[in-house]
């Protein structure tokens, strides 16, 4: 009888870790489905199914890299690599939140708010929170932070280095895209190496952080959608073109499928 009590309280423990790790496996992914009046409480962006409504955007909390999906954003003007000036949004997000996936053909409503902002993304995969630009001549490259994604501040300046992982900036050049994003896997690690007097040190910086941009060059930087008003409690948004791939919408990134 003991033995058997014991056998089930370790199935149970086993049962309740698997839950745990499920829980914080998905992490912010999409919320529970909640009635009308629970999301009212919350306002936000949502897929409505029926009567129950899902909420699907992230609420930052201001300043850089503190949000609750660890976004943030940097908008300005760049000179890249090739010392051409660009403009893009950049969009850092840590690297272990799963990006929702919605159905293009989901009906999205806004709940607690009158307008959204939707914007098409481009996903570069993973990288480390600091913006890499190169010397001219290549022999050198500096690490600096992205400004505040509310004050949108100048970059700040964290080091000028000589190599990285042991190699000339020069052999990673070829990795390293605008406005200074240096591509990655997914926590990798990159050692960025300089003298200082006789001694030779290293900083060590891990690819932490999914990474998207947008061009603030194009015609139309955000996308085109009508606020369809109702009395009952939301409003309704409609596309003027079927969204797919990966959006900036509202405070959160997702992504929307064909079904």
């Amino acid at each position: 009888m003991k033995l058997r009590s014991k056998s089930l309280t370790v199935v149970l423990i086993f049962i309740l870790m698997g839950v745990f790790l499920l829980l914080t496996s998905t992490d912010v992914a999409l919320a529970r489905a909640v009635t009308l009046d629970e999301a009212q409480r919350d306002p936000g962006v949502y897929i409505k199914e029926g009567n129950l409504f899902t909420r699907i955007e992230g609420r930052p909390k201001r300043g850089w890299g503190n949000s609750s999906l660890g976004l943030g954003q940097e908008r300005g003007t760049f000179v890249d690599n090739n010392h051409t000036l660009i403009n893009l949004a950049v969009f850092l997000l840590d690297a272990d939140i799963i990006i929702p996936k919605i159905a293009n053909t989901a009906q999205i409503v806004i709940i607690g708010r009158n307008s959204l902002q939707m914007r098409k993304i481009t996903p570069r995969g993973y990288t480390i929170p600091y913006r890499i630009s190169l010397s001219r001549n290549r022999d050198k490259v500096e690490v600096s932070m992205f400004g505040d994604v509310y004050t949108a501040a100048s970059s700040l300046s964290v080091g000028t280095y000589e190599s990285i992982n042991g190699r000339t900036p020069q052999d990673y050049a070829n990795r390293i895209i605008p406005p200074g994003i240096i591509t990655a896997n997914k926590n990798e690690v990159f050692s960025f190496g300089r003298f200082k007097g006789t001694s030779f040190t290293e900083d060590s910086y891990t690819a932490n952080r999914q990474a998207f941009t947008q061009d603030n060059r194009a015609v139309k930087r955000f996308e085109e959608i009508k606020i369809e008003r109702t009395k009952n409690g939301y409003f309704i948004i409609n596309f003027a073109t079927v969204p797919i791939g990966y959006y900036y919408l509202g405070d959160s990134i997702v992504e929307f499928v064909t079904p």
